[in-house]
């Protein structure tokens, strides 16, 4: 009832404020390695931020209650990501940069390998917060850990 619009609008506000992840992509002509760089970056900037975490605490533990919302949350945030950087992916495919099959399974690798362990233990609080160097340097690892697999 009350309470359920409630906490829906306040999972949509946040969701609409955390996650307007890297409009530019669609139009950049940045090489790859910085393009996906930028991307990690901001990713887990958003991602790591303690607003998001604590959203994304109260999604997975009212998840059970509110299945639609945690539908909503998934499709509104992390998979429109994932979508905008499977079309780049697509993109640089069709130019050659890339060599995939499947640009939205890269897509999701590169989320995983981007989030991994830095997520999760923020997400059960566990572990010291990440200093903004150590946070540079996986970003950058993760892109050409990724790049490396993909580029031909």
């Amino acid at each position: 009832g009350d309470k359920e619009q409630l906490f829906g609008a306040v999972v949509r506000h946040r969701i609409n404020s955390l996650y307007t992840l890297f409009p530019e992509i669609e139009k950049t002509t940045d090489p790859i390695e910085q393009v996906l760089t930028r991307f990690a970056h901001e990713l887990l900037a958003v991602v790591l931020a303690p607003e998001s975490i604590n959203l994304e605490r109260i999604v997975i533990g009212e998840a059970s209650r509110f299945p639609e919302l945690a539908n909503q949350f998934y499709n509104n945030a992390p998979r429109q990501a994932i979508v905008a950087i499977a079309q780049y992916l697509t993109r640089q495919k069709q130019k050659g940069t890339l060599q995939l099959t499947d640009p939205e399974a890269a897509s999701m690798q590169c989320f995983s390998l981007v989030l991994g362990e830095f997520q999760r233990q923020a997400l059960l609080g566990i572990g010291q917060p990440y200093s903004t160097e150590q946070i540079d340097r996986h970003a950058e690892e993760a892109v050409r850990f990724f790049l490396n697999a993909y580029q031909p």
